[in-house]
């Protein structure tokens, strides 16, 4: 079990930073700037969205290893 976490980890930080999801965070980060002048606002905005895409996908990398990783009765 610990060995596929620590074989998650790696990925699901390199699959977080992806092109797509950097313009998405600009364009986030953009409009809250407008809206809030508190940069420790806009902070906590940032790291949220780092946060929330990070652990989604763990979760996703986590599901599909255990799914598809051979069962002890296939061994």
């Amino acid at each position: 079990m610990i060995d596929k976490i620590l074989q998650i980890i790696p990925l699901a930080f390199a699959d977080s930073i992806n092109p797509c999801e950097m313009g998405i965070l600009l364009l986030m980060l953009i409009a809250i700037s407008r809206t809030y002048k508190n940069k420790k606002a806009i902070l906590y905005f940032g790291l949220a969205f780092i946060l929330t895409m990070f652990f989604g996908y763990y979760l996703i990398g986590y599901f599909c290893l255990l799914y598809t990783s051979p069962s002890p009765r296939d061994r």
